[in-house]
Parts: C-alpha cells; structure tokens; sequence
C-alpha cells in the first residue's frame, strides 16, 4: 500500500469477507483499541473548505487541525471529509502529521489541478493504522450550485486487519449540500442526493462482490 495517499494503491488481486467483524480484530496500536477484540473507527466531518470559503474569518482551520491530532490516538482508522487540499497544502500537511503519530497508510480522493473541471477536488482522506491494500474513488456524476464545482464522490479502502487473512472494507462520502434559499433548491438539492444515493449502492455492492 502506498504511504501518505498521494495515489491510489492498485487493486488487489485478494478478494474481502464480507462477514468480516471487528471485534474479532485485534489492536495494532497500544493507546488505540481499549481492549484487545475492537477496532475503533472515526467518521468525521473537518470543515476545512478551500481557501477563501469561509464562515467566521479562516473558520481557524489552521488552529483546528493541530489541535485535532491531539485527541485521536485512541482510533485505529479515520474516515474524514470536507478536508480539501484545492489551492493549499493543508491536507498533505495533516497526512505528514498522522504519520507521526501511527497512522502510517492513507488514501485521499484525486487532488484536482488549475486546468481541472470541476476545479475543487472531493475532500475525503481514509488514514488507517493498518495496511491499505486496495483503494478507489467513484465521482459522482453531477453535483448542484456551489458543490457543481466540486468532485465530491464516494472513497473506497480495503484494510488488512492485523494476524488475520480478513479485511476491513471502508466507504466514506460527502454528498450534495442542502442550499435552502428557495424552494426550487431544495428539490434540486434533494433529487441530486438520492442519485447520488443510488450511485453509492452501486459502487458498494461493485466493490464488495
């Protein structure tokens, strides 16, 4: 697996079991699982927008994600959105930092470039204790108003648990935001997430067949 997520591991020819239970994993980490049969997992939502996306000055994204490193060494695996690296370093920044604290395998959404249409990549980072042994992104097919500028879509990773043959399959997403400034936007908003909703069953029931 790739260290430090810049790309996408290539697929592995091993097949996951869909019955896999985490607690029957063990810890690989000593201040991570609080007992010997869990796997502990974070789902959590940065709000690091692009630069000049902001709500209360910078929102203190900088002063968030120092701070945030020091409250997560009980987790074995992280899945985090809204964490763009459009037009700032911040996300190869954060993955260099979980580094230093155990979470030496990670897995990002593709990073977009000046001449990329949309311009604003999808924000998604997996970062794992565990070996990352296979990865992929599915881009959602449209997205509305402002997120019509964004490549939001769905992050697949598959995690080798420790001294087992299992894996862990992981997805994590940020769909279509809710713009409620008119009624017209609120269907829209709403028709938008439940095609994306399908497009996600499609892509899970793809990767764990």
């Amino acid at each position: 697996a790739k260290k430090q997520g810049e790309k996408l591991p290539k697929k592995s020819s091993s097949t996951s079991n869909k019955k896999t239970k985490m607690e029957e994993t063990e810890p690989l980490h000593p201040e991570s699982s609080s007992s010997s049969n869990s796997l502990k997992v974070l789902t959590y939502n940065m709000y690091m927008r692009p630069p000049g996306v902001h709500t209360n000055l910078s929102d203190y994204k900088d002063d968030r994600l120092f701070d945030f490193k020091n409250h997560v060494n009980k987790y074995d695996v992280m899945c985090l959105q809204e964490l763009f690296d459009t037009f700032h370093g911040r996300k190869s920044d954060f993955i260099h930092e979980m580094t230093k604290i155990g979470f030496t395998y990670s897995l990002k959404s593709p990073s977009n470039s000046w001449w990329s249409r949309p311009i604003i990549d999808g924000g998604l980072l997996i970062v794992s204790r565990y070996p990352v042994v296979e990865g992929d992104y599915r881009q959602f097919q449209y997205g509305i108003l402002s997120d019509g500028v964004t490549s939001k879509g769905i992050l697949f990773a598959k995690i080798q648990l420790p001294q087992s043959t299992r894996s862990l399959c992981l997805f994590t997403t940020h769909m279509q935001a809710s713009y409620v400034g008119c009624e017209k936007n609120r269907k829209r908003c709403l028709e938008c997430r439940m095609h994306q909703t399908r497009e996600i069953r499609e892509f899970i029931e793809e990767k764990i067949s």
